[in-house]
């Protein structure tokens, strides 16, 4: 029998569900469509311009995850690195050489430097010609990296250090602060996102070791603090220009606040639906879709990427279609084209890797049944 889910085992329980929000969410940013001029629809257009917020979610889980992972498993720091390059970089690297075989085909050109750069995540770290392409695939990558060291800061003689948590946190803020003021200012949207993957891990913590004490499943504190980093949030996106929040990062900093309360609602809601979800077939099928884009979400996040990227650079030139043309609704089912494709490629993708998913998943719910 299903005990009563505490705040943090709602979120292990509906993990898929949430990384598929996040992906649909960023999709949602990445595609071509503009509606700033309508709006009575603002409730989506604010939506849309907050989508990068998905990729805050995704550090969020993956620290989360990760933790829960590595206390059952006690895993050795060989094997953990091992088993997250196998899932990541085979899938990545026949993405990039597609990306680049499709690039071929419409510039006639492609640069042997720019393809290892890419491949190796330099072009991430070096900004190498300013471009963000794939970018989350290297910017996880250094927090995989980090992740035994981080684990073994905070848990000194097998006992989790809180104090220890806020320190690195204030650190990693110190570092993204620093990169403000300096030219490695493109290094704010990992630098940042080091304390949402380090807020997953003490969540992780706190759901590991069933404390429920914490201030954190709060109801009241968590809409408290929600509310004012969507407020914060509001405020950076309409009364700034592209330029500052680029050049400062400010458009990522209010997801310190907004991500941990939002995967709660999120899962919370969920749980509320639970037994919809066995009587209505339609709520089902919406649960298992949210489900399917969560178990796949590395390899949807990279095709649409490249399919958004290149596709409508590839219909205008051998279809003459003229797709860069400015917004108008005639992109909405362009764009629902394209993600369908990268939701149905998305599974042979990863048949392709003959990768094996991580028990992770597995091993939360069951401490979730106990």
């Amino acid at each position: 029998m299903m005990n009563k889910p505490t705040p943090f085992s709602q979120i292990s329980l509906y993990r898929d569900e949430l990384m598929g929000i996040a992906i649909l969410w960023i999709i949602f940013y990445h595609a071509a469509i503009t509606m700033s001029h309508l709006p009575l629809l603002f409730p989506i257009t604010f939506l849309k311009q907050s989508g990068y917020g998905g990729a805050d979610i995704f550090f969020f889980i993956s620290g989360f995850s990760l933790f829960a992972g590595w206390h059952q498993n006690r895993y050795t720091v060989v094997k953990f690195y091992k088993q997250r390059f196998l899932r990541i970089m085979p899938t990545y690297w026949i993405v990039v050489a597609l990306y680049f075989l499709i690039r071929y085909f419409i510039d006639g050109n492609v640069s042997i430097a720019e393809i290892a750069a890419m491949a190796t995540g330099f072009n991430f770290y070096l900004n190498l010609q300013n471009v963000l392409t794939f970018w989350f695939v290297p910017a996880i990558l250094v927090c995989y990296a980090l992740f035994p060291f981080m684990v073994g800061l905070l848990e000194q003689k097998k006992k989790f250090s809180t104090t220890a948590c806020i320190v690195m946190a204030v650190c990693f803020l110190a570092l993204s602060f620093l990169a403000t003021v300096s030219k490695f200012y493109y290094l704010l949207i990992l630098l940042i996102r080091l304390v949402v993957f380090l807020s997953g891990i003490y969540a992780g913590y706190l759901f590991v070791t069933k404390d429920n004490m914490s201030p954190f499943k709060s109801t009241k504190l968590n809409a408290a603090l929600l509310c004012v980093g969507l407020l914060f949030l509001y405020l950076i996106i309409y009364f700034t220009s592209s330029y500052t929040l680029w050049r400062y990062g400010l458009w990522w900093y209010p997801f310190l606040l907004i991500t941990f309360p939002l995967c709660l609602f999120i899962s919370g809601a969920l749980v509320s639906l639970e037994r919809d979800f066995s009587a209505n077939s339609v709520l089902a099928l919406f649960r298992k879709s949210l489900a399917f884009c969560g178990r796949y979400s590395l390899e949807i996040y990279l095709i649409h990427v490249t399919i958004f990227l290149l596709f409508p650079h590839l219909i205008g030139k051998y279809l003459f279609i003229p797709a860069q043309h400015p917004f108008n609704t005639t992109r909405i089912p362009e764009y629902t084209v394209y993600t369908i494709m990268a939701l149905g490629l998305a599974p042979l993708l990863h048949k392709l890797t003959f990768f094996r998913r991580s028990s992770a998943q597995t091993i939360i719910k069951k401490q979730f049944l106990r």
